[in-house]
């Protein structure tokens, strides 16, 4: 997998029977991988990378859903995935 690529395997939206050091290596991918992105990282078309960061903020809602505990820290970084998505939306316009 690229550094900057999440895996979206179907085994990754089961996240009620990951464990809790599999769901915070998770979190830490992703937010890694949004570090990058925010930096000039994310490669490709942008309806493909605004596709893409559509399904990181559904996954971790489903996260969010699964494992409340975290909401706080997997809410702001919803909040930071969904501001990258609306600079992608404006530079695709």
């Amino acid at each position: 997998m690229a550094p900057f690529e999440i895996d979206d395997s179907a085994a990754c939206d089961n996240f009620a029977a990951m464990t809790d050091v599999a769901v915070n290596m998770r979190i830490v991918r992703s937010r890694r991988v949004l570090y990058g992105w925010e930096r000039g990282g994310a490669m490709g078309k942008p309806e493909d990378v605004a596709r893409i960061v559509r399904e990181e903020i559904a996954a971790l809602e489903a996260i969010i859903a699964e494992h409340p505990e975290k909401s706080l820290t997997v809410g702001d970084l919803v909040k930071r995935w969904k501001a990258f998505g609306e600079k992608v939306n404006q530079s695709a316009h």
